[in-house]
């Protein structure tokens, strides 16, 4: 299924990888392996086993490119793909031929270590993710076997579940989202904004999600930043806020609504780890910038730093400014991709230093999290630093950041987010 052929070309045998271990995903009946060090201290100094310090499995041979590019999507940045040696327990069999059961018995008992001369060259899929998010207990294939295989087993070629599982890996293109709570959990909520019984459980990011939006059958929506694609959840929430505002005005707008809007700052304070009196609540992201902006007392020798790829609304900003008294300098960083994040720090940094400076000049820097277009990741965090380097104000257009990267504002303290 993952490699989207029969796999006749492929060979198999028992092996055994040495100086890693394997531990429990949280949430998932699959294992992580890591190497010895990270499980010794994912184990906080318990004593490993020789049993424990070993990762028994199933060497593949005669895999082609395409199929190794198919499994690096599958399995996601989860996981790294590492070179390492195994030593291979027994001759190859051909993959039509072969019993997972009966190539993994041939590991039992452990042998002895083998010399360098008898290892081979091979690939693993190491964990890449935090060790957070892994359970401190060795994982067990015999565990695995009796209590979780059946979940696995494909007992019909026309199975959907498994065929939409692996549709959904495939269409997150190798990125896993994990939300605290497990991967792709729709956490459910408290109070009157709780779930609804066809609401609760975990729904995994890909094709099942679809039924939490309005979406007609026919259309499929490529753009999901600039219009809709608010969850039919959410709709409902914002439908009954509204019509308790039409059926008691005075009241909600009195009494209720600044105790719903505190609620709504504290979860995104809590969110983004800031505090709640930080919080601000605007109609968008474009307004709560050129609010920002609009509140500088600007001078002739100011500067306002934007990069190419700055989202129009806020460049449209950013040129108004400077075409208006007292006219302050709008400096533009071109963006070339492909490119790295690195090089983007040093092309930054060096422009800051190109400008003209004196005291008692401001300099601003607007920044995205993430480009709108094209959709690429900023190292926004480290572009903060540099600011602070440079004495230069971090404004950072966080609106596509929001729930896709993980954000600590308590550690990052740009001036504007």
């Amino acid at each position: 299924r993952v490699i989207e052929n029969d796999g006749k070309h492929l060979q198999v045998c028992s092996a055994i990888l040495y100086s890693h271990t394997r531990y429990h995903v949280k949430d998932h009946d699959y294992p992580a392996v890591v190497p010895i060090h990270v499980g010794q201290e994912l184990s906080e100094g318990k004593d490993l086993t020789d049993d424990d310090k070993t990762v028994r499995g199933v060497l593949v041979k005669g895999l082609s490119a395409r199929d190794i590019e198919l499994l690096d999507v599958f399995e996601g940045d989860e996981y790294t793909r590492d070179e390492v040696s195994v030593f291979p327990l027994s001759r190859f069999y051909p993959v039509e031929d072969a019993n997972t059961n009966d190539i993994l018995s041939q590991s039992e008992p452990l042998p002895d270590r083998p010399s360098p001369g008898e290892m081979e060259p091979a690939f693993v899929y190491t964990w890449a993710a935090p060790i957070s998010t892994l359970s401190p207990d060795i994982w067990s294939y015999g565990v695995f076997v009796k209590e979780k295989l059946w979940r696995w087993i494909d007992k019909d070629p026309s199975d959907e579940d498994q065929r939409d599982y692996i549709n959904q890996r495939k269409d997150m293109g190798g990125v896993t989202i994990a939300p605290v709570g497990g991967e792709g959990q729709l956490v459910e909520a408290k109070g009157e904004t709780a779930a609804t019984e066809e609401q609760k459980g975990e729904t995994v990011f890909g094709h099942p999600m679809r039924k939490y939006f309005g979406f007609a059958e026919t259309f499929v929506n490529l753009n999901n930043g600039s219009f809709g694609a608010t969850p039919l959840p959410v709709l409902k929430y914002c439908e009954d806020i509204n019509r308790n505002a039409e059926e008691r005005p005075d009241k909600f707008f009195r009494a209720a609504y600044k105790s719903i809007l505190n609620t709504a700052r504290e979860r995104v304070a809590k969110m983004i780890h800031a505090e709640t009196d930080e919080c601000v609540i605007v109609p968008n992201v474009t307004h709560g910038i050129n609010t920002v902006l609009y509140n500088f007392t600007w001078k002739k020798e100011d500067i306002m730093i934007g990069f190419s790829t700055t989202y129009n609304a806020i460049h449209q900003t950013l040129q108004q400014l400077s075409d208006r008294e007292p006219h302050p300098t709008y400096s533009i960083i071109p963006l070339a991709f492909p490119t790295t994040h690195a090089e983007i720090l040093t092309l930054f940094r060096n422009h800051i230093r190109s400008l003209p400076r004196s005291e008692g000049q401001t300099v601003v820097a607007v920044i995205d999290t993430i480009v709108s277009n094209p959709g690429v990741t900023m190292p926004w965090e480290k572009l903060v630093e540099i600011c602070k380097e440079e004495n230069v104000w971090s404004l950072i257009d966080a609106a596509h950041g929001l729930g896709i990267l993980n954000t600590d504002l308590s550690k990052t303290q740009p001036d504007f987010w």
